[in-house]
């Protein structure tokens, strides 16, 4: 076992993790001693590099964690509440495709949808391999995957229906971690709405590390939304990588409302002329939970857009990260980029570290960025209040009113009627300010 492994204590031996798995292709088994090697080299993260001096992973390394032998079965009563209606549905349990609980729909041209373990031997060797410049964490999750989520649209295809990617720990005694290894390619001229979420059953400790790639190709439309609702004891590492073709567009929302140490790190590169992003994400966190969104988006091509609009609602001993860096390369003239994270502190004891920065290398381009921190407002709430409102009734209204606008883009009625009651219930029960039903 390598040095670095033995020292953090951290996931399974590597080599009988390999020795278990006698039947993976010759060029799988060599990605993951490439991305073990890669990990080694960079070691786990710590509070000295600078992208990671407000977020310490102690608490994570203390753990000892196994990984899911096969499937474990669960009731269908246990994640009902999850489910999405009307949507093609693939879940996942402790980090293993459910074909039982899933519901991928009718079979439509141009659509391949299902397992990552299952598709990559037909067609996608090269996806198996960590990239070069990969990550610490992402590394780890090129050594240890077990599956995930394979979407891939063909050109022009349009799928009607959402497609929802259901990822459930068990959060059981045993401490397990899932490495979810998922794939997205719309093919030019295709439309989805793809939605991810990451689940809790039960209140265990568990280590959620999921690595995932989004291809838009030229003139492709698609939205996507990532929810996180794990439970206080969970570790959440995330890696996303996005790239957009020319005219394509990508808009997506990040809600997170749970999990005890979270952080999600999105590169996403406008490639393509003209492409637009969207990136919008809101945070709940309240006790000593801890949230970090780093986000590296970079301007490759000219004539390009992106928009970024990040909020957080922090109560109690809660600690949120913003880092959000804007790049324009040389060649990207006439970008368009706005970036914006605004917080909201219900308690006097949170604390929040913002930090958007740009660097630009074009000329003729419109780049802009912001950062608040701030209470709610004393008068709105002495306007409310003499209304007729209690106190926390008024301060529910102005924290949803807060967070409104995020939700106004959601083109799916189902996912924003879930998401208001999520913050409705969040500040109802977590925050301790109860208010009107929506």
């Amino acid at each position: 076992m390598p040095a670095a492994l033995e020292k953090s204590a951290l996931v399974p031996d590597f080599e009988p993790f390999i020795a278990a798995r006698p039947g993976e292709a010759a060029a799988v088994l060599a990605s993951r001693r490439e991305a073990i090697e890669r990990f080694v080299q960079l070691g786990v993260p710590h509070r000295r590099l600078e992208n990671w001096r407000h977020t310490d992973l102690s608490a994570l390394t203390k753990n000892r964690f196994s990984l899911a032998a096969e499937p474990t079965a669960i009731d269908p009563v246990q994640w009902v509440s999850y489910s999405l209606p009307g949507a093609r549905e693939l879940v996942f349990v402790d980090g293993f495709f459910s074909a039982e609980l899933s519901n991928p729909g009718k079979a439509q041209p141009g659509l391949l949808l299902g397992s990552y373990a299952e598709c990559l031997p037909k067609d996608a060797l090269r996806w198996a391999a960590a990239p070069e410049a990969a990550e610490a964490l992402e590394a780890l999750n090129g050594a240890y995957w077990q599956d995930g989520a394979f979407v891939d649209l063909a050109a022009d295809a349009r799928v009607e229906e959402p497609i929802h990617l259901l990822f459930i720990a068990t959060g059981a005694d045993l401490p397990l971690a899932q490495f979810v290894r998922n794939r997205i390619t719309a093919g030019p001229g295709s439309r989805a709405t793809i939605i991810e979420t990451y689940a809790s059953l039960g209140a265990g400790v568990h280590f959620t590390c999921p690595v995932g790639t989004v291809d838009v190709g030229a003139n492709a439309d698609l939205d996507h939304y990532r929810i996180g609702q794990e439970n206080a004891a969970a570790f959440h590492l995330a890696t996303s990588r996005v790239r957009l073709g020319r005219d394509a567009r990508f808009k997506s929302l990040a809600f997170v409302a749970g999990g005890g140490l979270m952080r999600h790190d999105l590169f996403a590169e406008l490639a393509g002329p003209g492409s637009e992003a969207t990136l919008h994400g809101l945070y709940l966190a309240g006790g000593t939970r801890h949230v970090d969104h780093h986000l590296w988006v970079r301007h490759s091509a000219p004539h390009a857009a992106s928009r970024q609009i990040y909020k957080g609602i922090l109560a109690g001993r809660a600690c949120a990260v913003f880092n959000g860096n804007v790049f324009v390369a040389s060649e990207a003239a006439k970008t368009d980029a706005k970036q914006t994270n605004r917080n909201l502190l219900l308690s006097d004891k949170a604390l929040v570290h913002s930090n958007p920065q740009l660097e630009i290398y074009a000329g003729d381009v419109r780049c802009t960025h912001g950062s608040t921190v701030g209470q709610l407002d004393e008068e709105a709430l002495f306007y409310l209040r003499s209304r007729g409102l209690d106190e926390a009734q008024a301060k529910n209204l102005l924290t949803r009113a807060f967070a409104g606008d995020l939700f106004e883009d959601i083109r799916l009625a189902a996912l924003r009627d879930r998401l208001e009651t999520l913050l409705y219930t969040w500040l109802s029960f977590e925050a301790g300010i109860a208010g009107t039903q929506p």
